[in-house]
């Protein structure tokens, strides 16, 4: 499982990139959810674009790991989710 590190105090961009899977179609409705502790921070306008979600992630306690998930649906109507962790440390 791909795993990131991350400040308790930081505020960060993370991309999930569905260009290869998505071919001719295209991201219609998207949700990210974060495990507690680890909020999806608003950001001005989550960003899609030609495939790839960006969005940030901020808080966690120090020595906790936290699960992020995205899921999209597509104008094609398909779906598929994609799960990563976000390790929280004092760097």
């Amino acid at each position: 499982m791909l795993t990131f590190i991350q400040d308790p105090q930081a505020k960060l961009d993370y991309a999930v990139d569905w260009r290869q899977w998505l071919a001719d179609d295209e991201i219609e409705s998207f949700v990210i959810t974060a495990t507690p502790d680890m909020e999806v921070a608003a950001v001005p306008t989550p960003m899609v674009n030609t495939g790839i979600l960006v969005f940030w992630l901020q808080g966690g306690s120090v020595d906790n790991d936290y699960m992020v998930t995205c899921h999209i649906n597509t104008v094609g109507g398909r779906t598929d989710e994609r799960t990563f962790r976000v390790k929280v440390k004092t760097l």
